[in-house]
């Protein structure tokens, strides 16, 4: 498994169990990647259409960021057979006691970029509109 952050996030996503990593800020991912089966991304915009650079024919990319897709994205994965499709999370409490489990038997390990208090939510909102959380926000309530 092939990852992009930042040289700071280095560590992090190899310890997450990505065997490569890849720095966006000095390298473009299409250099040195290639025959990509599947893409999650999470940016959406221009590293979708970059994305569908390195794939391989009939590959797919699951995008997180937008359901609607440029058609220039639509034309190039259909001449490649790559399949785009986005990914709605609908939680539900069969999933939730799932992740519950994984959670308390330590099969989890979820990463906690920063603690907010309710009365902090405007704080906590502005942190998540960084771009830059490494991990998720907890909000206390």
């Amino acid at each position: 498994m092939v990852t992009t952050s930042s040289a700071k996030n280095r560590d992090f996503v190899l310890s997450l169990g990505a065997d490569e990593h890849i720095d966006y800020r000095t390298k473009a991912f299409e250099e040195t990647v290639s025959n990509i089966d599947f893409v999650l991304d999470g940016m959406g915009g221009e590293i979708l259409v970059r994305s569908l650079q390195v794939m391989k024919d009939g590959g797919t990319i699951i995008s997180l960021p937008s359901p609607q897709f440029p058609d220039q994205v639509l034309e190039q994965a259909a001449g490649r057979k790559v399949n785009v499709s986005f990914l709605m999370v609908r939680s539900n409490g069969k999933d939730m006691n799932t992740l519950k489990q994984l959670l308390t038997n330590g099969t989890l390990h979820p990463h906690v970029s920063k603690t907010f208090s309710f009365a902090e939510m405007d704080k906590a909102h502005l942190e998540v509109g960084t771009g830059r959380v490494v991990g998720k926000i907890i909000v206390k309530i």
